[in-house]
């Protein structure tokens, strides 16, 4: 905020107050309060008092309507004035602020005023309809070279107004998610669903019909005609496609007294292309260089139209494949609402918590998914293995060696403490036949023992061996 704009509208507000009170003021809506003084202050408290400008001088101090100015102190003045009160106490005013537009010498200056009021005033209700279309802002700047599009804007808010034009003049907000679901399959199942938007109507029908020919004729014969026919439907026709390029060179000149050019500054180059694919899809791409380099770039909004041609072979497939039967607002309503909610697991049950040290009755087996451990496994469990395929063998012929024991001495010898299997004999005629591997036993983890400690020469002191971490320590502590 502007100090002198500050004390000019204090003063007038506040007559009677002193020194102190303005500095309070103003310390509160600078940015730098450390850049005034005492006597900074005392100065605008002393150039700025009640009796020094009139209401329409003041209002030209502060950039504020006097009126405007003058309804404030005698609302402060009269908190519970009407309007008729108000009308009437104001007449005085009303003819003293606009007095200039009677008695003025400088007639020149004057329609340059009038003629900056009025414009003040067109961009306000412009303001307000852009806000309509999505205009990010919340205020415009006065300026001709708005018309060119010269004025501020998001690319999100160019994609939002080629939305509203091809929705035939109906806005529906931007919507990121649609649906929330938690805890699927448990009895907490729970689903978060967005409301379905409600579409507004910005401009009628026969506007955005009339504004998407003009942006069809920029694509088929103006600045974007490279991107004719680039999206070929099945029947061999062109999907249609409508937009609007920009180019801008921004820079800061400095004129002298009789305008010339004495210095011109680079700030930034951008080239931008706002457009819309068929009914559903739309969008903007912008290519921009900030800084003192754009001075080295010279293109133009050709360059967002080619990027748009490069990427037709990655967006074909997502934009082709909704141009076929395209839904009407109508059904796409009516499938949003009728869109069947069907939870998978069980809702929870509310009943009355029993008496303290009553026992909790079991959970019912379907409301949770339980795991339980197989039986062990015996030999009658056990599943017999199944039949191997027969595969050949060669006949294995062993040495021959003086048996331990003879078939018919059998019974005469002791049995020995751990008995031995005898092993089989592969004849040459029958095939092996290998038994079923015994089950593995249970392998359990256990720690590596510690190294021994290492010996120490005598009168050495044995070294801290470093902690390193074993199984079963905490690692948080």
């Amino acid at each position: 905020a502007n100090p002198k704009r500050l004390a000019a509208v204090f003063r007038y507000l506040e007559p009677n107050a002193d020194v102190a009170a303005l500095s309070a003021f103003i310390k509160t809506r600078i940015n730098n309060p450390a850049s005034l003084d005492e006597s900074d202050y005392q100065y605008l408290y002393d150039t700025y008092g009640p009796d020094k400008f009139d209401l329409a001088d003041r209002g030209y101090i502060a950039q504020i309507h006097p009126l405007e100015l003058w309804l404030v102190a005698y609302l402060r003045a009269h908190p519970g004035a009407g309007w008729n009160e108000i009308v009437k106490a104001s007449g005085e005013e009303r003819v003293a602020v606009y007095d200039w537009l009677i008695n003025t010498s400088h007639k020149n200056a004057q329609d340059i005023r009038i003629f900056s009021l009025l414009e003040i005033e067109a961009f306000q209700e412009i303001h307000r309809r852009w806000r309509l279309l999505g205009y990010p802002f919340s205020s415009l700047v006065p300026s001709l070279a708005t018309a060119i599009g010269s004025s501020a804007d998001r690319p999100s808010a160019l994609a939002e107004l080629m939305g509203v034009i091809a929705g035939d003049g109906i806005r529906l907000p931007p919507v990121n998610l649609t649906r929330l679901e938690f805890g699927e399959g448990t009895p907490y199942h729970t689903i978060f669903k967005r409301k379905r938007p409600e579409p507004e109507r910005i401009f009628p029908t026969e506007i955005a019909t009339v504004v998407k020919e003009a942006l069809t004729n920029v694509v088929q014969q103006g600045t974007a005609r490279r991107l004719q026919g680039a999206f070929k439907l099945e029947d061999g026709t062109s999907l249609p496609i409508g937009g609007k390029t920009g180019t801008g060179d921004h820079r800061l000149e400095v004129y002298n007294a009789h305008g010339q050019v004495i210095e011109s500054r680079v700030m930034n180059r951008t080239a931008t292309f706002a457009f819309y694919l068929g009914n559903r899809f739309f969008g903007v791409m912008t290519v921009f260089v900030p800084g003192e380099a754009a001075a080295n770039y010279h293109f133009t909004s050709a360059i967002a139209v080619q990027i748009i041609k490069d990427m037709e072979p990655a967006l074909r497939g997502l934009v082709l494949g909704s141009e076929k039967p395209e839904p009407t607002w109508e059904e796409l309503a009516l499938a949003f609402d009728s869109e069947a909610i069907t939870p998978s697991g069980a809702a929870p049950r509310i009943e009355a918590l029993p008496p303290p040290g009553t026992p909790l009755a079991a959970p019912p087996p379907s409301a949770f998914a339980t795991v339980s451990a197989p039986p062990p496994e015996t030999a009658a469990t056990r599943p017999a293995p199944l039949p191997e395929k027969p595969r050949a063998t060669k006949p294995v012929h062993k040495p021959t060696a003086k048996p331990a024991v003879k078939p018919a001495e059998k019974h005469l010898v002791k049995p020995l403490a751990k008995p031995v299997r005898p092993k089989p004999v592969i004849h040459p005629e029958e095939e092996p036949v290998e038994p079923p591997p015994a089950p593995p036993p249970p392998q359990t983890d256990k720690p590596d023992p510690l190294p021994p400690p290492a010996a120490h020469e005598p009168g050495e002191k044995p070294k801290k061996r470093p902690w390193t971490w074993q199984e079963g320590d905490n690692p948080l502590f």
